[in-house]
């Protein structure tokens, strides 16, 4: 006799943040994929750097770390092994995010979201100090990358900054050339 588990239903309120959270890097990333550069100076761009701009990752990465979890859970649940069942859906987020990049948009984050899902389930065992002190090198390391690269931005030479305006203007006419160029430039990229 065999015995059904029964299914657990979608949890509403975490579906409905993650359309909240995709439709604020929506209208962030649409920005860019209309320009490289963004947005022009002034108000929308103003708008957007205050109350959009780096406001949804949190939230859309937190749940990809909570969908991670109930997702193992879930496997366990059905008798599934957890581990193998994770690591492919894990390269096949891998998969499409490489192609997404290459062939729609150089700043998709799946590919990213892949990694960081493999190097989570690599840590899953690790006990809640260990994670801890984990979590705080790796904020340490972060923080003084972030602060190395904001010095390097604020000392950025007037050649440098030519650079990266011929940099955005190549981008921009790849992308203005047609599918075929831009995915030309995002691979070369």
């Amino acid at each position: 006799m065999t015995t059904t588990i029964p299914s657990v239903p979608r949890i509403e309120a975490l579906d409905a943040l993650r359309g909240f959270a995709l439709g604020g890097i929506f209208a962030v990333n649409i920005a860019i994929m209309a320009n490289p550069a963004g947005f022009a100076e002034g108000p929308v761009r103003s708008f957007e750097e205050i109350f959009l701009h780096n406001r949804f990752y949190v939230l859309f990465s937190f749940l990809f770390g909570y969908s991670l979890t109930l997702q193992f859970r879930s496997a366990e649940r059905d008798g599934a092994n957890a581990r193998a069942r994770t690591v492919r859906r894990l390269l096949a987020l891998l998969a499409i995010g490489l192609l997404h990049t290459v062939f729609l948009f150089t700043g998709d984050v799946l590919f990213g979201y892949g990694l960081i899902g493999l190097a989570l389930l690599a840590l899953r065992g690790l006990g809640p100090r260990s994670a801890l002190r984990l979590a705080g090198v790796l904020y340490g390391a972060c923080l003084l990358l972030f602060v190395a690269l904001t010095v390097a931005r604020i000392t950025q030479s007037p050649a440098d900054a030519a650079q990266t305006a011929t940099d955005n203007a190549a981008a921009l006419d790849a992308v203005r050339a047609g599918w075929g160029e831009a995915v030309a430039y995002r691979w070369s990229d």
